[in-house]
């Protein structure tokens, strides 16, 4: 039978049905089995958006053996508990440990209580490491930064050797290699934190079909304007195209980019990013790096926004599949438009 839900919370725990409440995303729908230990707080969704967990009415089995202690010293005096007579009912706890887990399922209810330990292979929700302890902070930060710097140098690593080592006049023919082994790079860089690199590779709500068209036919009219002020890029579209041909260049400016740089930096950057500062931090902090793993050129701004318009889809849609279908048909269009 499929479950009635689609992720669970906390992460990385795989729940049953009795052991949680199913809680509905307004933003994208997504439907979180929540423990119940978490009832009566806010969560926040992979969307951005936060989710208040309603107060359940619902006794849990761990409540129902302390309410069964609590019960026993109440009828039968101090330190007296009544042992439960039904078949299958577990004793209740000793006096002496009663107010202990009452406490420690005081602190454990909390999901982001201050001071607690994180992996830092661990996938977060945007902001809860700032919650962390400091410790767990710093190795958190840490290795973002070596996975974030390892991915940018996996896109950027095999043009540099292409630009370094081939003739210029042959640079169009090999970089169908450089590109594929771009893309190698970035998988294996994602294996690290798959989580994040991959776990955004879901289905998406078909509104969002309707709004990656719409603003890849918007940005074109944009940057059909603004080409004006770099010419020499769009040229060297067309150039490219009668050196290796059509389906070549599609490759190399449609596909790759499509699939490997939404993994990097939907994925693996604003995942991470997202975490350490928001969500809304994360998608800005991402979208610079994008903008300037393209050249600091003049179409600098225009890289900027459109990284800002594919994280924005991956933020309501908890999904890169719209960015990177967005991303391949704004790519392969400008491929077409420079032909002839």
């Amino acid at each position: 039978m499929a479950a009635d839900w689609d992720r669970c919370w906390p992460q990385g725990q795989e729940l049953e049905a009795t052991e949680g409440q199913v809680v509905d995303c307004p933003g994208c729908s997504l439907r979180w089995l929540v423990h119940w230990d978490l009832a009566g707080f806010r969560m926040r969704c992979d969307c951005g958006q936060w989710l208040s967990v309603p107060a359940s009415s619902t006794v849990t089995p761990s409540e129902q053996r302390l309410l069964s202690s609590l019960d026993g010293l109440e009828g039968g005096g101090a330190g007296q508990l009544v042992v439960g007579s039904e078949p299958g009912v577990p004793a209740p706890l000793p006096a002496s440990d009663v107010l202990e887990e009452l406490e420690e399922s005081s602190v454990q209810r909390d999901p982001f209580a201050s001071g607690r330990k994180i992996e830092p292979g661990q996938v977060m929700q945007a902001g809860a490491v700032r919650e962390a302890d400091f410790d767990s902070r710093r190795r958190w930060l840490t290795r973002s930064f070596w996975e974030i710097g390892a991915m940018l140098g996996a896109l950027l690593l095999p043009q540099i050797v292409l630009f370094l080592w081939a003739p210029s006049e042959d640079w169009a023919f090999y970089m169908p290699l450089s590109s594929l082994a771009g893309g190698i790079l970035v998988l294996l860089v994602g294996l690290l934190t798959p989580g994040y690199t991959f776990g955004a590779l879901r289905a998406f709500k078909p509104i969002f079909v309707h709004e990656l068209l719409l603003g890849t036919a918007l940005a074109l009219l944009l940057v059909m304007g603004y080409s004006q002020l770099l010419p020499g890029e769009t040229g060297a579209l067309g150039r490219l195209s009668e050196d290796i041909g059509l389906p070549f260049t599609l490759f190399i400016v449609a596909l790759c980019p499509a699939l490997f740089e939404e993994l990097a930096f939907r994925g693996l950057l604003q995942g991470r990013l997202s975490a350490l500062y928001g969500s809304w931090q994360g998608l800005l902090f991402s979208s610079i790096f994008f903008a300037l793993a393209h050249g600091v050129t003049l179409g600098l701004p225009f890289h900027f926004g459109l990284g800002m318009w594919f994280g924005w889809m991956r933020m309501r849609s908890a999904s890169v599949i719209p960015g990177m279908l967005a991303h391949f048909a704004y790519n392969g269009s400008l491929v077409l438009l420079t032909m002839g």
